[in-house]
């Protein structure tokens, strides 16, 4: 029996309104805990958003700027090669002997020919870039190109006719070159991200 009266008395004095006090700090203390979580939770989601956006951004970006300048350099060394088969075509007709077909459908070779080159030859200038030192050259070997046929055009209308091969063969080899300084210029940038 004296062990329901001490249990009692203990009852009696724990019963009070201090437990209800203790109970609401309590879940207090909890909202406050998990509002922390929560706002804590938030912040670190918020910055790992903007952080991945932002290597999205980046990867993007190079994913562009990689394969912009791929097909810009598959482009020009298209447009070179095909400028090239046209150049050596009209060159091999120039130095025919006209016996081989008559001069009106030579003339309408070349004009085809002439007409095919101009093009080619302003799409790749149009293409490059005036800052770039091997591209600026590269303009100026395509002007010299131009300017060797125009000379041996002149030369069909004389009787004694001297095609300088060598000569032809220079031009061809400086823009080849240009070509590959430039294809490995932009193969460098590519790997650089630049």
């Amino acid at each position: 029996m004296e062990e329901i009266r001490i249990l009692q008395e203990i009852a009696s004095n724990t019963a009070t309104d201090n437990s209800v006090w203790v109970a609401a700090v309590s879940a207090a203390a909890a909202i406050l805990g998990a509002t922390v979580s929560a706002i804590i939770s938030y912040l670190v989601t918020g910055r790992t958003i903007k952080s991945q956006e932002r290597l999205e951004h980046k990867r993007l970006r190079a994913s562009i700027i990689t394969n912009e300048r791929l097909r810009w350099l598959q482009d020009i060394r298209t447009r070179l090669s095909e400028l090239y088969v046209k150049l050596d075509s009209q060159y091999t007709l120039i130095k025919r002997p006209l016996e081989t077909a008559s001069a009106q459908e030579i003339q309408v070779m070349l004009d085809e020919y002439s007409a095919e080159i101009m093009l080619e030859t302003h799409m790749i200038t149009l293409m490059l870039n005036d800052k770039d030192q091997e591209q600026i050259a590269l303009k100026s070997e395509l002007q010299a190109a131009l300017s060797f046929m125009q000379d041996c055009f002149q030369q069909t209308r004389q009787e004694e006719q001297s095609f300088d091969d060598g000569q032809y063969a220079i031009i061809k080899e400086r823009i080849i070159k240009l070509a590959t300084l430039i294809g490995s210029e932009t193969w460098s940038q590519i790997s650089n991200l630049e």
